[in-house]
């Protein structure tokens, strides 16, 4: 395992004195746009653009942005691009910049190239084609740590937009060099796979007949050593924890498979630790895994930490089973496997809560919020703006 180093204050005030140099030269370059000025003057109905690979596209987390996205903008309102080469990002993207229609781009760091170097070129080039164009970005930031992902995120949001994380805003905010951060924000999850999944789980009652407990997922530390120890807590209580997992970087299951299996579960585990790594700083916080909201669509009970900022979306006893350390997982799912009726009513406010979220656009309009004057803007359906911690 990798010693984790926090983030030294030379390297943060080096990053936030580069990002501040770079929104300088970016708002000069906003403000003599005349493609900007235009955008501004014609206040358009909103139009959402999202990047992924072609494999990415395959990935629930994009699959399920994009489907929520058109739910909620409308099949016009949402431009998808497909990223053939990453090296030649920039060139991939620009034609669909430069068309005019879209206002709002969601920028994932993982999308563009892998070289820290060429990485953090296109970056700084997308920002400029961003402000050039007068389009507001939304960065969504995975992992908060990684040191290249949060400066280029940082530079891209540099002048205007939001950050979305899985974090806690007010625990990070230190380390960006602006305070438009946004989170935790739950991953979101679209209205039609809801009903899938509720079809899926009604042929049959796997919370009632739950006997044991299942974690699906990658492996990473400390994650694998919580996992091993709650494994050999609750086998010598004669408890089975199902461990279906994969190195970080091999093929996923389809997602059909992967849906199916946390229907069938009934239970759930998962942890909320980040990585541990080169080129990562240890913040100290844990973060909203996308199993959070997985889980509960699928309608499976959730055993899982409380992760702070949590209560805001999904409540601590009443919609999961909060636990700690791997002695406490292990009792926690010995007490769930043990009351039948306690899982049942808890799964069953789960997945209430989670369609609840998606029926009233709570992702969203989160997001809107933070985007204050820049917000979206859609041709019907005005609402009242909801916040995050």
């Amino acid at each position: 395992m990798t010693k984790e180093v926090r983030p030294r204050r030379r390297d943060r005030l080096t990053a936030g004195l580069a990002v501040w140099l770079i929104g300088v030269v970016l708002r000069a370059l906003r403000v003599v746009s005349p493609h900007a000025r235009s955008k501004r003057r014609r206040e358009p109905v909103s139009t959402i653009g999202l990047d992924a690979g072609t494999r990415g596209w395959q990935i629930i987390e994009y699959e399920e942005l994009a489907a929520s996205a058109r739910e909620y903008f409308g099949a016009n309102g949402v431009v998808a691009i497909s990223i053939v080469d990453r090296e030649r990002y920039i060139r991939e993207l620009l034609p669909y910049l430069r068309g005019g229609s879209i206002t709002h781009f969601v920028y994932d760091p993982r999308t563009g190239s892998e070289q820290g170097g060429r990485g953090l070129r296109q970056c700084i080039a997308l920002a400029g084609l961003l402000q050039w164009y007068g389009i507001t970005p939304i960065g969504r930031i995975t992992d908060v740590p990684v040191r290249r992902w949060r400066l280029q995120t940082s530079i891209v949001t540099a002048v205007n937009g939001v950050c979305v994380t899985l974090m806690q805003a007010s625990a990070i905010r230190p380390f960006f060099p602006h305070h438009r951060v946004i989170g935790p924000l739950f991953m979101p999850i679209s209205q039609a796979t809801l009903r899938v999944l509720a079809d899926t789980r009604s042929r049959h009652d796997a919370v009632a007949e739950a006997t044991g407990a299942l974690f699906t997922g990658s492996l990473y530390e400390p994650r694998t050593t919580y996992l091993l120890t709650t494994q050999k807590l609750l086998a010598a209580r004669g408890i089975e924890l199902r461990l279906t997992t994969r190195v970080l970087g091999e093929p996923r299951d389809p997602n059909p498979r992967y849906w199916q299996r946390l229907v069938d579960a009934g239970v759930v585990l998962t942890t909320a630790d980040q990585l541990s790594g080169p080129g990562i700083d240890a913040l100290g916080v844990p973060h909203l895994l996308y199993r959070y909201t997985e889980a509960l669509a699928a309608g499976s009970l959730l055993v899982a930490p409380e992760v702070p900022g949590v209560a805001a979306f999904f409540r601590p006893h009443i919609d999961f089973v909060p636990c700690g350390d791997a002695v406490d997982a292990a009792k926690q799912i010995e007490w769930v496997l043990g009351d039948r009726e306690v899982r049942t009513r808890i799964a069953e406010n789960g997945f209430r809560r989670i369609r609840e979220l998606v029926d009233t656009d709570t992702f969203w309009r989160v997001i809107d919020a933070g985007l204050g004057v820049d917000g979206f803007i859609r041709p019907t359906n005005r609402f009242t703006t909801v916040g995050t911690s």
